[in-house]
């Protein structure tokens, strides 16, 4: 037999945020490429030519 003295626990819904937030933004997939910054962009034609050959493309 329950207790009628014992308040009911109320049940709090926790709700699920979206991966975009709404913001409308697209979420990157595997699918497209990866956008390189100026930074990043740099560093990659930097290691694929680190003495600074003029002569290689």
């Amino acid at each position: 037999m329950k207790d009628a003295n014992k308040p009911k626990r109320k049940r709090i819904a926790v709700k699920v945020s979206p991966l975009n937030d709404g913001t409308n933004t697209p979420i990157p997939d595997a699918r497209t490429p990866a956008k390189l910054s100026e930074g990043e962009a740099y560093l990659f034609k930097q290691a694929e030519n680190p003495l600074g050959d003029p002569h290689k493309i």
